[in-house]
């Protein structure tokens, strides 16, 4: 798979999701780690430009994590860096998170959890620099992501992408506090499938 350029922002939240984690010195060691030191106390630019981080160095940092805390406690920490990254991606997208406020007016339950990723999916694809889409059987949500931001050239005989999956478990299930929301990954790249898909589904 050819390496490709992601938007500045994007990249940006993803640091922001782990350092709130793994805390600043935290993510100063996973950085290292990574071979990505150049990013130490210099994240990208609070911009939608694309020009220099790449999506195999999100992947980085998702390995930089699995080797440094083992594959049980990578796991949880990378789920949970996920939902930050969620929180981070509210924030940093103003316009984004009031279009989700005034498209889920009055929706409930699944119907409003197919909106919010709806709105979320075309962001990321564009900041992604590739396609995510969203589908929707009743009360279940199949959210599809080419990204490989986390699978990057990976080979796996199981789904591995747990900070994605904290990320699209995060943005519903922020706005629907009373409903409670399952996901699992069901399908990974590094599995050798088209594209990594996530099951959600809305009780």
């Amino acid at each position: 798979m050819e390496d490709r350029l992601i938007a500045n922002k994007a990249f940006r939240v993803i640091l922001f999701g782990i350092e709130d984690v793994t805390g600043k010195n935290g993510l100063k060691s996973i950085l290292n780690f990574s071979g990505l030191a150049k990013y130490i106390d210099n994240p990208p630019p609070d911009n939608l430009e694309i020009q220099d981080a790449k999506v195999s160095e999100a992947t980085k940092l998702a390995i930089a994590i699995e080797e440094l805390f083992g594959k049980n406690g990578a796991k949880a920490t990378l789920f949970r860096a996920g939902r930050m990254i969620g929180k981070w991606a509210i924030s940093e997208n103003p316009d984004v998170f009031k279009a989700i406020l005034d498209s889920v007016s009055g929706k409930s339950g699944a119907e409003k959890a197919e909106t919010i990723l709806q709105l979320v999916a075309g962001a990321v694809s564009s900041q992604m620099n590739t396609k995510v889409w969203v589908e929707r059987d009743g009360e279940t949500i199949l959210y599809k992501d080419k990204t490989a931001t986390y699978c990057f050239n990976r080979k796996s005989e199981e789904p591995i992408c747990h900070v994605a999956a904290g990320f699209v478990y995060e943005l519903p299930a922020s706005q629907l506090p009373k409903s409670k929301v399952e996901i699992k990954e069901i399908g990974c790249m590094s599995m050798g499938e088209p594209y990594c898909t996530y099951r959600l589904i809305i009780k």
